[in-house]
């Protein structure tokens, strides 16, 4: 995994978005992160946004399509 320099990492996750196993959408969404689990948030957080979500409603992502980014 690639670090920058505040010891966070470049995240991509190309893949959909599920509510309780129903896909919501698809997208490509890019974050710098500490972990695997802070990205996530991160990209969930992104997507809800966007997309025009409440932060309570509850997505996953497939976690197998959250790679770590060589810069």
């Amino acid at each position: 995994m690639a670090k920058i320099a505040d010891g966070k990492a470049l995240f991509v996750y190309d893949g959909p978005f599920l509510h309780f196993g129903t896909v919501q959408g698809h997208g490509i969404f890019h974050t710098y992160a500490v972990s695997f689990e802070q990205a996530r948030n991160n990209i969930i957080f992104q997507y809800k946004k966007l997309h025009g979500y409440k932060p309570t409603f509850k997505l996953t992502i497939d976690m197998t399509k959250l790679k770590a980014e060589e810069e």
